[in-house]
């Protein structure tokens, strides 16, 4: 308690402070995703056909873009419920529009459209392909593309948006 109004009469800069508050979820999200594939390869026999290096590499700038849209969403909200909230609410249809659950080619195309404005569908398709069929940064380059659009635009807006404030 108190620490966030001792940050913010610092003299710490903007971007020191959204490095700082990002970058250990960052190293522990892809520590997660290593954890997660030698589980995958060793308890369920899940191959991984393409390159280790590939994937950490497009799961860190599908990190950015993510932990960009929660600093964004903390940039709105006023409490810890309303930050909360407003997660689950991107969060949610997320899931279900990015091909995890149903395949997007049998979605009607409404959403089919809005599936193209969620990180996670380039992610998933990004990670299926590595690994299942071995492709190469030249067969996922255009999903790989649309994840550092992704993660520049959200990080720039959140970047923006964020201002020290004495509330």
């Amino acid at each position: 308690m108190g620490t966030i109004e001792q940050i913010n009469v610092s003299p710490v800069k903007k971007y020191q402070f959204v490095i700082g508050k990002l970058l250990p979820f960052w190293f522990i999200a892809l520590f997660e995703l290593g954890f997660g594939l030698t589980l995958a390869r060793i308890i369920f026999g899940i191959p991984i056909l393409g390159s280790l290096w590939l994937i950490f590499g497009v799961a860190s700038v599908y990190l950015l873009a993510v932990l960009g849209i929660g600093l964004f969403i903390s940039t709105m909200a006023k409490t810890q419920q309303e930050a909360q909230m407003l997660g689950m609410l991107i969060q949610l249809p997320s899931l279900f529009l990015a091909g995890i659950f149903f395949p997007i080619a049998a979605m009607p195309p409404f959403l089919q459209f809005l599936s193209r404005f969620i990180p996670l569908r380039y992610f998933n398709e990004i990670v299926r392909a590595i690994m299942l069929k071995g492709a190469t940064f030249q067969d996922v380059r255009s999903q790989e593309f649309a994840l550092v659009i992704f993660a520049v635009v959200i990080m720039g807006a959140a970047m923006l948006r964020f201002r020290k404030r004495l509330d």
